[in-house]
């Protein structure tokens, strides 16, 4: 991935006498260039649960800003339990936890200032309830506790919500199944679509967001 602001105004001051003037003597490009490679494992009946899973992501990342360059390497490491509980109206319950940046390399530029990439440590619980048609989600994101809800309409048509009590955020996801195939093995195609509006800052446009899978 990629990120990059392009054509910022390089400017100097120049004083003479009591005045001072600010003036253009060119532009240059600023951002971040990323890239990533995730694994991930899938436990049974382990440790008394149903379902254990474990991933980690190893990745590095680039940050420029005019010519200085300055790079690190990172990994993230992340952990799900689920467990069939089928009782008090719950059928399915998810228990996950990840750190992001668990390892990190120092960002140094050529001045030797040294930054680095934060820690970030997240913690979610999921509820399925209504024979699996409805999972309710609580977790902690990078602005504060999250809470949202899915709901299974139909097999193919599922509709979301959730709000961190800064952002609202409402989508749906719509499944194709059996679109194409390859060899023994039937592929279906599923497309989301997520709408986010501000509720703290009403001049901030909302924003959408439009994803396809292939299952």
């Amino acid at each position: 991935g990629s990120s990059v602001l392009r054509d910022i105004p390089r400017t100097v001051l120049t004083t003479v006498g009591t005045r001072d003037t600010i003036r253009p003597i060119g532009s240059y490009s600023s951002g971040f260039d990323v890239i990533a490679g995730s694994a991930a494992v899938v436990y049974h009946d382990k440790l008394g649960f149903d379902r254990l899973s474990a991933g980690m992501n190893l990745k590095a990342v680039r940050h420029f800003v005019g010519s200085d360059t300055r790079s690190a390497f990172g990994m993230d490491v992340g952990g799900l339990a689920s467990y069939n509980l089928n009782k008090y109206s719950i059928n399915r319950l998810h228990v996950g936890v990840s750190a992001i940046n668990v390892i990190a390399t120092p960002l140094v530029w050529q001045d030797k200032t040294t930054s680095y990439m934060p820690l970030q440590p997240f913690v979610g619980v999921c509820i399925e309830t209504m024979e699996e048609e409805l999972a309710l989600f609580l977790h902690n994101d990078l602005q504060g506790v999250s809470v949202g809800a899915e709901w299974l309409l139909h097999p193919s048509f599922t509709l979301r919500g959730s709000t961190n009590f800064k952002n609202i955020n409402i989508g749906t996801g719509l499944v194709f199944p059996n679109v194409m195939g390859f060899g023994d093995q039937h592929y279906g195609v599923r497309v989301d679509y997520n709408y986010t509006h501000q509720q703290e800052n009403i001049t901030v446009d909302p924003t959408s967001s439009l994803s396809v899978s292939v299952l």
